[in-house]
């Protein structure tokens, strides 16, 4: 009995930190989403240069985008399902995606 006093003890401290912390948290994750929807832009932009070059010249800094978090066109990867738990929890909004086309 008294081991699930404590438990629920504990259980009911953890729910109240989270409470506390939760709008620290969205606003990371709302941060990080933005972020890496800018990169998958920036990653798209670099690509398309990279094209019309006309091939693999000797590019400083070349990385397959998606070693950086991909370019957007991943369906299933993490940085596909983080973006979408994001979208689901209301922490990103579609308008702010679309803004990265």
């Amino acid at each position: 009995m008294l081991t699930a006093d404590i438990a629920g003890a504990e259980a009911e401290l953890q729910r109240q930190r989270v409470s506390e912390r939760l709008p620290e948290w969205r606003e990371a994750t709302h941060r990080i989403a933005i972020t890496i929807l800018e990169l998958q832009r920036l990653n798209r932009l670099r690509e398309k240069i990279r094209s019309e070059i006309g091939g693999d010249p000797a590019l400083p800094a070349y990385a397959l985008p998606r070693v950086l978090c991909g370019d957007g066109s991943f369906v299933g990867d993490g940085v596909y399902l983080f973006l979408q738990q994001a979208f689901a929890a209301g922490i990103i909004k579609s308008s702010e995606a679309q803004s990265n086309e």
